[in-house]
């Protein structure tokens, strides 16, 4: 539901079986504004693209993504297998955040009609709080605007460190 939906909405929608699962925040910027300075990510993190001519690699990144949203390392074989065919989307572009060798984070950069959709971003549990979402956030962003874009969007939940971390981007 839109926040700004007629008062009397929910009560409608609540007599007709419907009820609220989860709120959600949606983000916007303008990527023509210079990039907001932020603090610098752990010197060692290295991001790069997950080729999609490498199955390997597209399951690291789908690992990384899902353990970071479960909150477990225990990524069920079924889950990454259901994801494997969204890496090959047009106009989709796929990313990793390392340490050494280490996937530990993933996310994933959409658009078209120069809107670009930054979303997907999922960061391994142990390896949390070293800036690895954020530098994802950042490489996407200044990716659309190589891409033409001029409008970038993406949506987290309330109250979370996704959350803060799309405002501080």
């Amino acid at each position: 539901l839109c926040p700004f939906a007629d008062p009397t909405l929910p009560a409608l929608l609540a007599e007709r079986g419907y009820r609220v699962h989860e709120w959600q925040l949606v983000w916007t910027c303008s990527l023509k504004a210079p990039p907001l300075p932020t603090r610098p990510p752990d010197p060692e993190l290295r991001l790069r693209r997950v080729p999609t001519d490498q199955p390997e690699a597209i399951d690291r990144y789908f690992h990384a993504v899902m353990a970071g949203f479960l909150e477990s390392e225990q990524v069920p074989a079924e889950a990454i297998a259901l994801l494997r065919p969204t890496a090959f989307a047009e106009q989709q572009e796929l990313y990793v955040a390392c340490l050494g060798d280490e996937v530990i984070g993933g996310a994933s950069l959409s658009w078209a009609g120069g809107v670009a959709f930054v979303n997907g971003s999922g960061v391994r549990p142990a390896f949390r709080r070293r800036g690895a979402q954020g530098a994802l956030i950042r490489a996407r962003l200044q990716r659309a605007r190589e891409l033409g874009c001029d409008i970038a969007c993406s949506s987290t939940l309330p109250g979370t460190a996704s959350r803060r971390n799309m405002e501080r981007h």
